[in-house]
């Protein structure tokens, strides 16, 4: 028994059957002997002299002649054409796998359920904005956990980027431990480590630089991207200016032994100033907050800086922060008054809130920055908080 290539249909063809006239026992139906030729075939099958029309139509679709010709019957010589035929059988043959390829296929299907098992107890932990933000991911990329340090909420459009640009980071760490545990079983299996490692999207100085740029607050994935070709494009005296720049930033700087700003000498611009007042003390959280004060051009007094507020949260005590030499400062007699200008969050209140209790009784004048309404804005707009610090925080005109 074999099959027709064109038209798929089984054909008996026998010498002998030809010789003697007669049809060979149980030809299909809808079989003819062939005029002209020495064998059977199907009527309008390609194997046939003197095709029908419905052949030359099969011809023009693209359809094929019958691989059997006329008068030629299938010897052991034909078995690996018949069998590679489309819906081509073969009666009594079973196709078995060599040993090595079952003995293969079972490390597979070992190692994938190995596999499945690992990346289930992956863990990884990505931050963004230098730990504004920071995003907990299993092995399947489901956020178990999101921080968010609650100085970023006040600008949204910087939030969602920094959160984006965690979740981004996190996952591409997932990525990163499940590529190592394929990289340790392709081993074990005699394959090599990198067979499926994704290819990298930039060369390794470039990702590693867009790496420590995105560390940066507000910077997330393609302003890191950004900043970095930035850099490549930029001319060699330019990155040098700027290393050198960020080298003494570190080397150079440091905190004033008085008040604890960023100086780069024992004592910051305002200590060292002697036409300061000496009797009035501004208290801030960071030396970035210092800056808005200086812009109003109304403060000519010294400032002390906390580093930092108290949060028990974030496990923040007083101990933490810069209390102790502020109270030296006080002890030295020059200090009348103290500003306690923190920030108006949680964390701030609470720090004016225990300076306060705390210098209070040392006979000084403790005095807390007004919140209320902004310059310019609509009461429409105002929350229940900021009305209500207002109304509080109200003078006589």
């Amino acid at each position: 028994m074999a099959f027709c290539r064109a038209c798929r249909v089984s054909a008996r063809h026998s010498i002998a059957g030809d010789r003697s006239g007669r049809s060979p026992v149980g030809r299909p139906a809808g079989e003819d002997r062939v005029p002209g030729g020495r064998g059977w075939g199907r009527r309008g099958c390609g194997s046939a002299s003197g095709r029908a029309p419905e052949d030359r139509r099969l011809r023009r679709r693209g359809g094929g002649a019958c691989s059997l010709a006329p008068g030629r019957e299938a010897v052991s010589g034909d078995v690996s054409r018949i069998s590679s035929a489309p819906g081509a059988q073969l009666e009594g043959v079973a196709m078995k796998l060599p040993g090595n390829m079952q003995q293969m296929m079972k490390q597979a299907q070992h190692m994938q359920q190995r596999m499945q098992e690992q990346v289930a107890q992956i863990r990884v932990e990505a931050g963004a904005g230098g730990g504004m933000v920071t995003v907990k991911m299993d092995g399947h990329k489901n956020v178990l956990a999101v921080k968010i340090d609650p100085e970023a909420a006040g600008d949204v459009e910087m939030l969602q980027d920094m959160v984006l640009a965690a979740c981004n980071e996190a996952a591409k760490r997932v990525d990163e431990e499940t590529q190592k545990i394929m990289g340790g079983m392709l081993g074990g299996m005699g394959l090599p480590p990198g067979l499926f490692y994704p290819m990298p999207d930039f060369a390794e100085p470039l990702a590693r630089l867009i790496q420590e740029v995105k560390r940066l607050p507000g910077i997330g994935q393609k302003s890191a991207q950004r900043i970095a070709f930035h850099v490549l494009r930029a001319g060699r005296d330019d990155v040098e200016r700027l290393s050198q720049a960020l080298l003494d930033v570190k080397d150079r700087l440091g905190l004033c032994a008085e008040c604890n700003n960023i100086s780069d000498g024992e004592l910051c611009p305002y200590c060292r100033d002697a036409n300061r007042d000496r009797a009035s003390l501004c208290v801030v959280e960071e030396p970035h907050n210092v800056v808005p004060i200086e812009t109003t051009r109304t403060f000519n007094g010294l400032y002390h800086v906390l580093h930092g507020a108290i949060s028990p949260l974030r496990g923040i005590g007083p101990e933490q922060l810069k209390i102790k030499s502020l109270v030296d400062r006080i002890a030295a007699g020059d200090v009348k008054e103290i500003i306690l200008a923190t920030n108006p969050t949680v964390e701030g209140e609470a720090t004016a809130v225990y300076l306060s209790r705390l210098l209070k009784p040392l006979g000084l004048r403790v005095t807390r920055i007004a919140m209320g309404l902004p310059v310019g804005s609509d009461l429409e707009f105002a929350d229940e908080v900021t009305m209500s610090k207002s109304l509080e925080n109200r003078r006589e005109m």
